[in-house]
């Protein structure tokens, strides 16, 4: 459907590196604004969060999906 597909892997951010994840994160964001949305085409994309390996809710990374869904 035309619809680029990004997939977070939350177990691999690093609460110590903050700056840097959102910096990725922003790169990313505006690469696939920029290069792979086609007026007309291609309008939107599906975000993915991937909670694989997070043994329980205490250990999500809660100050990083947040600042990352803040820059979404």
């Amino acid at each position: 459907m035309f619809r680029p597909i990004i997939v977070f892997r939350v177990k691999l951010i690093d609460e110590n590196a903050m700056d840097l994840a959102t910096e990725a994160v922003i790169y990313t964001l505006e690469e696939v604004r920029n290069k792979m949305h086609i007026p007309g085409q291609v309008e939107n994309w599906n975000v993915i969060y991937d909670l694989g390996g997070i043994k329980n809710m205490m250990d999500l990374p809660v100050s990083a999906i947040k600042k990352i869904v803040t820059n979404l």
